[in-house]
C-alpha cells in the first residue's frame, strides 16, 4: 500500500475528501521525518516505534576479487512493532 492508496482508504473510512486526507498523510510523514532527523524517536501506540540507529563500520569480502573492504558506518531507521501489533499479526491467517 502506498501513500495514495492509504489516503483513499482513510478518506473512505473517515468520509472526508480524498485530497484533504492525502494532505494529512503528507504532513504526518513529513512530521515523522523531521522528528527522526532531530534525533528523537516516534512512538505510535499500538503500532510501533521508529528510531534512528547508527550502524558501525563493517568489514566484508568483495566476492569479485576476494579483497577485504570496509563499509562505512551509517545512520538508518529502525522499526520495532508494538506488542499489540505482533499479537494481531500472529492471529492473521
Amino acid at each position: 500500500m502506498n501513500k495514495r492508496e492509504l489516503s483513499l482508504k482513510m478518506a473512505e473510512k473517515l468520509e472526508m475528501k480524498k485530497f484533504m486526507v492525502y494532505q494529512y498523510v503528507e504532513v504526518l510523514v513529513q512530521t515523522i521525518v523531521e522528528t527522526l532527523e532531530s534525533g528523537d524517536k516516534v512512538v505510535l501506540s499500538g503500532f510501533g516505534t521508529l528510531e534512528v540507529v547508527k550502524r558501525h563500520n563493517k568489514s566484508v569480502r568483495n566476492p569479485n576479487d576476494g579483497k577485504m573492504m570496509v563499509i562505512p558506518s551509517i545512520k538508518t531507521v529502525k522499526f520495532k512493532a508494538s506488542k499489540k501489533l505482533v499479537e494481531k499479526m500472529g492471529k492473521v491467517k
